[in-house]
């Protein structure tokens, strides 16, 4: 659970490089960076998770986790390149699980466009769109990684 998730928005140049590997993308969709304000919004609006922030509008990291947080799923989201509260910025998962990162990036590609996740560990980007829904994107990460598992 070591793991850093870099989250880029979905850009033409990106499309293109995903395009390359075989990776498919949603038609003409493009994504941009979210601001804090709307991360603060995605982050607080999944029910199944408490997301608390390290400040109020100047918050720079939020722990998302389970309600039962001894044993559920849980992550940090850390932003990294920050302006005002609705300044997009930059921002990434420090380790954690995939259950509580999806639900978090498809709430936040309602308002910004898709995302695409980029794990440490090697498997394959994953683009999440607003359309997607957890349970699919749990199925297609574990696609992705019995397919390393079996080119190991």
């Amino acid at each position: 659970m070591g793991v850093l998730y870099g989250v880029k928005p979905l850009t033409a140049k990106l499309k293109k490089l995903l395009a390359e590997d075989g990776i498919t993308c949603p038609e003409g969709a493009l994504g941009r960076f979210a601001t804090p304000r709307e991360i603060r919004a995605a982050a607080s609006g999944v029910d199944e998770f408490i997301a608390e922030f390290n400040g109020e509008d100047n918050f720079d990291q939020v722990d998302i986790h389970s309600h039962d947080e001894a044993n559920g799923p849980w992550t940090l989201l850390n932003i990294s390149k920050r302006g005002s509260i609705d300044k997009p910025a930059e921002f990434y998962f420090e380790k954690g699980w995939v259950e509580a990162i999806f639900p978090v990036l498809i709430r936040l590609a309602k308002i910004t466009g898709p995302w695409v996740l980029i794990a440490e560990s090697g498997e394959p980007p994953l683009v999440i769109t607003a359309e997607k829904s957890l349970n699919s994107l749990l199925t297609e990460w574990e696609d992705a990684s019995n397919s390393l598992d079996a080119e190991e």
